[in-house]
């Protein structure tokens, strides 16, 4: 340990310890005698010269940790989640597939409904099933905490049948999917993403249709 130590015009020293630092520094006090407090009983910094020491992180002790980890999951395809170790929370989002459009330049398809899920550790739960619905409306799930429905289906060249969006279930936020367009023949509706990608609906053209795109589960994971 350092010693700081204080000398007035009365006998004796007064001895303030502080955690040794590198190089020489030092503090000097006024030849003179008087006072190192003011009226209000305040260090008066004008009797002091002298350089302080630096201040090291080594000396910087009972700080909170800085920031933890991020990493993420993403599933194209049903199969299992597990929970890595030292999770904290997590961000999940569920995408339902998007709705065939209708054949004989007919209405597209729906996309598909989107939930987004924020939960901590405990209730995501050591594993959970993961479920990826497929183009042509099919639902997403992650357990039982979140779903997403796919798209409805678009008619065939039927000026009443284009179709609607799908709707997401349990999550913090929920969100439809886009509907069709009401025209002859018509693209297929957005999902969260937009449009030609995971849980966009088929547009609706000559022949069969465009099949929809299904839909995606990512696990966004915070330490």
């Amino acid at each position: 340990m350092a010693s700081i130590k204080l000398q007035g015009d009365t006998s004796g020293e007064l001895t303030i310890s502080a955690p040794a630092v590198a190089g020489t520094n030092t503090l000097t006090l006024p030849a003179t005698s008087g006072t190192l407090l003011d009226s209000t009983s305040t260090l008066d910094a004008t009797k002091l010269s002298g350089d302080l020491p630096a201040i090291s992180g080594a000396n910087l002790t009972g700080l909170p940790a800085g920031g933890g980890d991020y990493s993420i999951q993403v599933f194209t395809s049903s199969g299992t989640y597990t929970r890595p170790a030292g999770l904290v929370k997590a961000k999940i989002t569920v995408v339902g597939g998007g709705g065939n459009g209708g054949s004989n330049f007919g209405r597209g398809g729906g996309g598909g409904g989107t939930a987004v899920l924020v939960v901590d550790s405990a209730t995501l739960g050591a594993s959970q099933t993961v479920t990826i619905g497929a183009g042509g409306g099919g639902t997403s799930s992650f357990g039982t905490l979140a779903s997403a429905t796919g798209g409805g289906n678009g008619g065939s060249n039927n000026p009443n049948s284009f179709a609607v969006g799908g709707i997401g279930s349990n999550g913090t936020i929920n969100f439809s999917g886009g509907s069709s367009t009401n025209t002859n023949p018509s693209a297929g509706g957005t999902s969260f993403f937009g449009a030609f990608t995971y849980g966009a609906g088929g547009a609706g053209v000559q022949t069969s249709g465009i099949a929809g795109i299904a839909g995606i589960i990512f696990v966004e994971e915070f330490f």
